[in-house]
């Protein structure tokens, strides 16, 4: 009976002794790992299962191909790698992340191509602001057989009317006033010449 009292308390007393020794292990000691990591333009963020002090100075990142890598601490547990030059366009870039009390992670992803020319946001936002400006430039110049359409600048158009049409001119109006319309322009907002 002696024996299985000295044994609980032998054990009573190990126990606390054994839970901070994992705790020292495990919070000071035994590596991190990569739980969750993201790319938004180039930028690399990773956050790890846990925190731990000084996180900067323990992750290392090899690239291919090679970059150079600026960390920034987030959290103690997220860092953001982000490239101290721009990155290649249409390139496919490996990551690895290793260090010093940092479980080895692999991350891919490829950079966009840069976007230029019709499609491109920079050139859509300058079309819709010619557009609207602008909003029949598309049709023209109009060609019908009887006159021809064409803008000499904003809001201002001119109608050449063919010589041999020349006396059914007030027909040739309605007509074009029409035209007008149905592009969504109204024909008394406009300048509209109509030359012989």
């Amino acid at each position: 009976m002696l024996n299985n009292r000295k044994q609980i308390i032998l054990i009573a007393l190990l126990i606390p002794v054994l839970i901070a020794l994992y705790s020292v292990y495990y919070f000071l000691l035994s590596p991190v790992t990569v739980v969750n990591s993201s790319v938004d333009n180039g930028v690399i963020t990773l956050e790890f299962d846990k925190g731990f002090k000084d996180v900067i100075s323990k992750v290392q990142t090899v690239s291919d191909p090679s970059v150079s890598w600026q960390i920034e601490n987030l959290s103690d547990k997220k860092i953001s790698l982000t490239p101290k030059s721009p990155l290649e366009e249409s390139t496919l870039y490996k990551v690895n992340i290793t260090g010093e009390r940092v479980n080895p992670f692999e991350l891919s992803f490829t950079t966009k191509a840069v976007e230029f020319g019709v499609g491109a946001p920079e050139a859509q936002k300058a079309f819709d602001t010619y557009e609207k400006a602008f909003p029949i430039l598309k049709f023209l110049p109009y060609k019908a057989e009887k006159y021809t359409i064409m803008q000499s600048q904003k809001d201002e158009y001119f109608v050449i009317v063919f010589g041999l049409y020349k006396d059914e001119l007030e027909a040739i109006k309605k007509e074009v006033f029409a035209w007008f319309l149905s592009k969504g322009v109204d024909p008394a907002k406009v300048k509209i010449d109509f030359v012989e």
